[in-house]
């Protein structure tokens, strides 16, 4: 019996010690792998949205989806875009060949020349600094030009982008938003 409560105090003490090691290195906030990047700071993206406007027959081809990433206090409604608060929003118009999804791979920058194909990303694509979202009164702060790489693991998506000191990273399920039928239903 007491070898028995030594080892279980042995065990509880080892236990004890491997819980108390330095585990929040991996909770730190600035850790965090969803963020807009910019030469002037770096920003936690709080919400992501995935707009859904299914094809066209004339200015693109496969289906547009616009994702739009979100940092600070951006509030985000489904008829105005961000209706209230401040930070900074990233707003990419991409064409997939997948319906009602970010097809996985490289999406590059197209400018203005249509119809736009599938795999590409158009001009209108933009990073702001929203000041008062309620007002409007925000500040471009860069035209996307580089490439996005899509990843996808089910409903998440990994989203990377890199290009003239700026950059967003970007991991998770976005809300989605079906404006093909005006279903505003997030996707399952």
């Amino acid at each position: 019996m007491r070898k028995l409560l030594s080892i279980l105090l042995m065990s509880s003490f080892a236990l004890f010690t491997l819980s108390c090691s330095d585990d929040d290195d991996n909770n730190d906030p600035g850790m965090s792998v969803n963020k807009i990047i910019t030469p002037s700071g770096e920003y936690e993206i709080t919400g992501a949205v995935l707009e859904d406007y299914g094809d066209s027959e004339t200015w693109h081809d496969g289906y547009n989806l616009d994702i739009n990433f979100y940092t600070g206090t951006i509030e985000y409604d489904v008829d105005m875009g961000p209706s209230s608060g401040a930070g900074h929003v990233a707003y990419f118009e991409m064409f997939s060949s997948d319906a009602g999804e970010l097809a996985e791979g490289d999406y590059f920058f197209e400018g203005d020349s249509e119809p736009y194909p599938v795999n590409t990303y158009s001009d209108s694509s933009e990073i702001i600094d929203v000041t008062d979202a309620a007002n409007s009164e925000i500040t471009l702060l860069n035209d996307p030009q580089g490439t996005v790489n899509i990843e996808r693991n089910g409903a998440s998506y990994t989203f990377t982008y890199s290009s003239g000191g700026f950059t967003i990273q970007y991991t998770g399920v976005p809300l989605y938003v079906d404006y093909t039928s005006r279903n505003m239903m997030p996707k399952k």
